[in-house]
């Protein structure tokens, strides 16, 4: 039994819950739950690891063995060593800048070259499908306002939040690109930033 297994077979005894009735909660076999708790499926997406978490009664940081790491930066006034993971689905409401995170991953987790403070990680809802970001994956965020160079952004287009490669040779128009490579050439007072996309992951398993 690995580590990740162990933790699965401790939660779902502390809530009482036998191997089949988990398995209905998560939407998998019982047979399925099995392996996940004898190691022999040692990676587990990420649009099963949410459910599963929250069926046992804990949050993925716990589930995964993370560190929740709080320490506090007096001058910025935020975690420095923590790296808090919102989910989000195509309604600006769901990034409301009141809505807590669902988890905090140690920040160690990214190579050194990735790592920033201010970034956060963005998990799109497995109910909801956007442009370079498949169901599974998972995004280093940095927000912002505004354009500040070419790449990938998430944004809100005609009240719905979007991923769009944006480009701007001109301060006032924005080149917006999607996955098929079509152009739309849109007015910057039309677009409001979210967050630039630093790097997209897809998200399995991380280590204990």
């Amino acid at each position: 039994m690995n580590e990740l297994g162990a933790r699965i077979r401790s939660f779902r005894e502390q809530a009482g819950l036998s191997k089949a009735a988990l398995a209905r909660r998560v939407g998998v076999s019982d047979v399925t739950i099995s392996y996940w708790e004898n190691g022999i499926i040692r990676r587990i997406g990420h649009s099963r690891l949410q459910p599963l978490a929250r069926a046992l009664g804990c949050n993925i940081t716990q589930l995964l063995g993370q560190q929740e790491y709080r320490v506090e930066d007096t001058r910025m006034g935020t975690d420095y060593q923590s790296l808090p993971m919102f989910v989000f689905d195509h309604s600006p409401d769901s990034l409301r800048a009141d809505k807590p995170p669902i988890s905090q991953l140690a920040r160690s987790f990214l190579p050194e070259a990735l790592r920033k403070l201010g970034d956060h990680l963005l998990i799109p809802d497995p109910d909801s499908h956007f442009p370079f970001c498949g169901p599974g994956n998972f995004m280093l965020a940095e927000s912002c306002t505004g354009f500040q160079d070419e790449g990938l952004y998430l944004l809100e287009q005609r009240r719905l939040l979007t991923i769009r490669h944006v480009e701007s040779p001109d301060p006032h128009e924005m080149i917006l690109q999607d996955e098929q490579r079509q152009k739309l050439t849109q007015s910057a007072a039309e677009i409001r930033f979210y967050a630039r996309l630093r790097a997209i992951w897809h998200f399995e398993s991380l280590p204990a």
